[in-house]
């Protein structure tokens, strides 16, 4: 199935238009209300007043953009109100959201498409990404792997959850690898030599020694890597029949095809090892 049989042809335009930012910062004002409920929802009045108090505080005239190719944008308003009812009805028209109808105890609600979910947390995680602790995953894959002859559910409960953990700390390295340079760069555009070499004394100071102290003095990889790897060697010669019939009952696969699923599935966790040491 494409992506476009999931999710509007339009969603993207808002984003793309003359008020991408305002539309970027609106959406992500609604998705922090609406994300911990049931339907991703929230009252249509709720929703409007949330709207007119960004507008508000925005205190910038704004034109609405146009929807189709036949309609002509609006003059700018400064007008929360007016504001707040077009952007959400062009969310509604792009995607975004969609409407429930209101019953007698209950009013109309605006709910976000469930399908966007994953775009908006995407968004927030841009603007604001997690803090993955490296050594809690580490520990936890250890602990894992350390009982799971105790597990009754060695593969749901133990390798694939260690599977994620690494997979989620990897990533992490990995983001934060690759934005060292845009940093870097964004840090020292426009300055002079000198201020640069000023920059970065004080970055070896307050973050290179700091770095390299926890490094030390703290459990990582290097500590647990052993550990683990042996954890996982043990896993290949004690309990790959439990873990391949716990891998049949939850893939719904046959068990002849259980074993080199997990087999395989143990190289990979040591091959996530190897790679984060090069991270």
């Amino acid at each position: 199935m494409q992506l476009f049989e999931l999710v509007s042809p339009r969603l993207f335009r808002p984003l793309a238009g003359p008020n991408r930012a305002f539309y970027a910062e609106l959406l992500l004002l609604l998705w922090e209300e609406c994300r911990h409920t049931a339907d991703y929802s929230i009252s249509r009045a709720e929703a409007v007043s949330r709207a007119e108090d960004y507008f508000a505080a925005l205190a910038k005239p704004l034109a609405l953009d146009a929807d189709d190719a036949g309609d002509e944008a609006e003059q700018p308003t400064r007008d929360p109100h007016t504001l707040a009812l077009g952007f959400l009805l062009r969310l509604r028209r792009t995607g975004w959201l969609e409407e429930q109808p209101g019953s007698y105890e209950e009013e109309p609600a605006l709910a976000f498409v469930p399908e966007v979910a994953p775009l908006l947390e995407a968004l927030e995680e841009i603007l604001n990404p997690r803090v993955v602790t490296y050594t809690g995953k580490l520990y936890k894959a250890w602990q894992l792997l350390q009982n799971i002859g105790e597990e009754k559910s060695p593969y749901e409960n133990v390798l694939r959850e260690v599977a994620s953990d690494l997979e989620a700390l990897n990533k992490s390295l990995r983001a934060l690898n690759a934005s060292i340079g845009h940093y870097i760069d964004r840090l020292t555009r426009n300055r002079t030599p000198q201020e640069v070499l000023e920059l970065f004394d004080q970055y070896e100071e307050k973050v290179v020694a700091a770095a390299y102290h926890r490094f030390k003095t703290s459990d990582n990889l290097f500590n647990y890597r052993a550990y683990l790897e042996e954890e996982l060697d043990d896993c290949e010669a004690e309990h790959l029949p439990r873990l391949a019939l716990d891998y049949a009952r939850v893939e719904r696969c046959a068990p002849g095809e259980a074993a080199p699923a997990v087999r395989a599935l143990i190289q990979k966790l040591r091959d996530s090892l190897e790679e984060m040491s090069t991270l």
